[in-house]
Parts: structure tokens; sequence; C-alpha cells
């Protein structure tokens, strides 16, 4: 892949106005599968501070080809004031 290609932002930097989402692609059977999203016009890799990862990592697939990662991360004990769970809320709130 290309440098060009994507950015590697802190998950704490992450800015919901810089997702850019594609038009839908039909799947083989001509029904909706996925929407391209880009961050500011590339591939986004995120980085997170040091945690745990109780769950692993999950690669998500099309077609063979790898469309990228899921994973799970912990939060403090006292989450409401963990600034990770704050930017999860925030991010899911813009994607809902």
């Amino acid at each position: 892949m290309n440098k060009d290609d994507y950015i590697i932002v802190n998950f704490l930097d992450i800015d919901p106005k810089l997702f850019e989402f594609h038009k839908p692609r039909k799947n083989q059977h001509n029904g909706y599968s996925y929407v391209t999203l880009r961050y500011a016009g590339k591939r986004l890799f995120v980085q997170y501070d040091k945690r745990v990862c109780p769950f692993g990592l999950n690669i998500n697939t099309q077609d063979e080809e790898i469309t990228g990662y899921g994973t799970s991360i912990s939060l403090k004990k006292d989450y409401i004031n963990d600034p990770y769970y704050n930017h999860a809320r925030m991010l899911d709130e813009f994607f809902y």
C-alpha cells in the first residue's frame, strides 16, 4: 500500500467532519452490501494508547479481500470519565 493512500490518526483526534461516504456498492445479488468510507480522502488506520484488547482482532472480508479490521478495547473502571469512552460515544452518535 502506498503511503499516500492512508492516514494514521490517534483515536482521540478523529474528527467526524473528515469522514467521506461513497455511493453504496451492490453485491452479486444486486443488493447493497457496503459503502466505502474514507477519512480526509484516505484509508484510515487508528492509533490507540496502550490498552487491553480482550477479544483480539477481527478481519472483515469481501470476496476474499480484506476490507477492514475490528477490535474491542478495554476501558478504565471509571469509564464515564475515560476520554476513549466519551470520544467513542461522540463517534457513535455521529454514525447513528
